[in-house]
């Protein structure tokens, strides 16, 4: 079998890191693949930049690219290939795959990087077969098995950053039972040490699951925003995880099996934690801005570690209509807007103002005495013989507090048979006194 020519169309964050991944796997099976995988890009200079210093600085930073991957901003690069990548954004793709129908390869297979619906006459369609048939030269083609070129999904938790790093990831290659073998085709380019594909013939639900996530997502960030707490979120993320799963069994016909792999579960948990669609949510709620001026301002290191934004502070108007009433000034994180964070007390003092003074409360009789200042305690070394003093070790001074006299016989007789007080030895002067000498004795001293 001839080696296969793979193209990536799309060259932004997860676009570059899949891109990556598929040079060094193609790179590596050169009875499989060609050798060189080419990439198409929307601007030149990013080509160039691309081509010159093996880097997309201003998608993926510093991340070193094969040098297998050539880019170019001439889309004729994708004629004849038998893998296409695509990971151009949902608003430019019928601008995009236009271009190139009927030009690929006999028996092309496409692989979608993109979530979303597409809505036409009142109608949702996965965007996979949307793609499908921006690929195929038939105009009224619907059904998979007679499109010209097959469309796979590629689903699951993947943050691009940590890809970057060679850090593990998975993820879910969604197929028609007709396009089992361009979907293994794909998993044996994209499978290395660091990332894994799994199959999956259920393309419609790898592609739903991709895109009514999203939905919870939003959820997920309207609890965090509004500060109801992570037992919110987690039943915000279960319940809507559980309605996403009922909308594609009941009006798709989606497979439930499909929402225990990568695409499904494990999506739903990485997105509704430090996804930048909840980011997104938890900003509108405490800012006053629009949605479009959020999305260009919000950024999450999972998105882009060098541009970050800080959520504007919610206004007094919306914070007094929250429905939770809190009032409180929240701090937030840079690479978190939105989100509160434990912080520490200011080392200057703070004034409070005359308005938020809150007058004391007058006191009773009763608690004013519970609350008057107490005299010190009395310590060993203020009061040497006083009550503190540990039992059985004497002193070398009388104590201030006499005993309470005996009245048992034993005391008394004690007590007649002491010397008189000019023939006892002083306990001032001498030490330790006599035998039966107070502080020997428990007699109260005449």
């Amino acid at each position: 079998m001839a080696a296969r020519r793979v193209v990536v169309l799309g060259g932004g964050s997860f676009g570059s890191v899949v891109a990556r991944i598929a040079a060094e796997g193609a790179a590596a099976q050169p009875d499989k693949f060609c050798a060189t995988v080419d990439w198409w890009v929307r601007r030149q200079a990013q080509a160039d930049e691309i081509n010159a210093t093996h880097r997309n600085a201003t998608y993926v930073g510093a991340c070193a690219l094969p040098a297998n991957l050539v880019a170019t901003a001439d889309l004729r690069v994708a004629e004849g290939a038998d893998l296409v990548i695509v990971a151009v954004p949902h608003e430019y793709l019928d601008g995009v795959l236009s271009r190139l129908k009927g030009s690929l390869a006999a028996g092309a297979t496409a692989l979608s990087l993109v979530k979303g619906l597409h809505v036409e006459d009142g109608a949702l369609t996965p965007l996979t077969a949307r793609i499908a048939a921006l690929l195929s030269s038939r105009r009224n083609c619907r059904i998979q098995a007679l499109l010209g070129a097959e469309t796979a999904m590629l689903g699951g938790p993947n943050i691009y950053a940590e890809m970057a790093r060679d850090e593990f990831a998975e993820a879910t290659i969604g197929h028609a039972p007709s396009n089992l073998g361009g979907a293994r085709a794909f998993q044996d380019l994209l499978t290395t040490p660091t990332f894994r594909a799994d199959l999956c013939d259920d393309v419609v639900g790898v592609d739903l699951c991709g895109s009514l996530k999203n939905c919870v997502t939003l959820a997920c960030g309207f609890v965090t925003g509004l500060g109801l707490g992570m037992n919110a979120k987690a039943a915000a993320m279960r319940r809507g995880f559980g309605e996403v799963k009922r909308i594609c069994v009941r009006f798709f016909g989606v497979d439930v099996a499909t929402f225990d792999e990568a695409c499904g579960f494990g999506d739903v948990v990485l997105s509704c934690s430090v996804g930048r669609g909840q980011k997104l949510a938890a900003a509108f709620v405490t800012s006053d801005k629009s949605w479009p001026d959020l999305e260009a301002e919000v950024r999450c290191p999972e998105q882009n570690g060098d541009r970050t934004t800080r959520a504007p502070r919610r206004s007094s108007a919306r914070r007094a209509a929250s429905p939770t009433g809190a009032t409180s000034r929240r701090s937030t994180n840079s690479w978190s807007p939105g989100v509160p964070r434990r912080t520490t007390r200011s080392s200057r003092p703070r004034t409070p103002s005359p308005s938020k003074a809150r007058p004391r409360r007058p006191c009773s009789p009763r608690s004013a005495r519970r609350n008057r200042p107490r005299p010190p305690a009395r310590t060993a070394a203020r009061w040497p013989c006083g009550p503190r003093r540990r039992r059985g070790r004497p002193c070398s001074r009388p104590s201030s507090r006499r005993p309470r006299p005996s009245t048992s016989p034993a005391a008394a007789r004690s007590s007649r048979a002491r010397p008189a007080a000019s023939a006892r030895p002083s306990s001032r002067s001498s030490w330790p006194p006599a035998r039966g000498c107070w502080p020997w004795t428990t007699a109260p001293r005449r």
